[in-house]
């Protein structure tokens, strides 16, 4: 009987770090996806932005072109304003797509730490608890480990 009862023990310890260990890789696995999910992002975003320059560019040409078709002189202080004001918009815009890239890369980023971190809480916990339960039943099978 005291052979039986310590087996059971031992299984339920066993199992009860597998389960501890589990927490663990699933909390590493779902960090490792935010983290590839993060680096697309950050690809995207680095498209996005210089797609964005390149139709502002196009733009700009186009805008150019325009004024030069109406006999507009570009070096005319109207036009190199509208130019300046072009280009700023230009940079301003590829800089809300670059700040939009790196706050939703940082969240994916902060997202593989908590996950990575709460799986290891879990792994923790688990270990902490199936120790506890044996212990207690350990304790509870042979009370003369208690030390009377």
């Amino acid at each position: 009987m005291c052979n039986i009862a310590a087996a059971g023990l031992a299984v339920q310890g066993i199992m009860g770090v597998s389960a501890s260990s589990q927490q663990r890789a699933i909390g590493r696995q779902n960090a490792a996806t935010a983290r590839a999910q993060a680096e697309q992002q950050a690809e995207i975003g680095r498209f996005e932005e210089q797609r964005s320059r390149s139709r502002m560019d196009r733009l700009i040409k186009q805008q150019r072109a325009q004024f030069a078709s109406r006999g507009v002189r570009l070096d005319n202080a109207s036009a190199l304003r509208l130019g300046e004001e072009a280009a700023a918009e230009r940079a301003i815009a590829a800089q809300a797509k670059r700040f939009n890239t790196d706050s939703q890369v940082g969240a994916l980023n902060a997202e593989a730490d908590l996950a990575e971190r709460r799986g290891q809480l879990g792994f923790l916990r688990g270990v902490a608890t199936t120790g506890a339960r044996t212990i207690t039943r350990s304790l509870q099978l042979w009370p003369e480990l208690a030390g009377a």
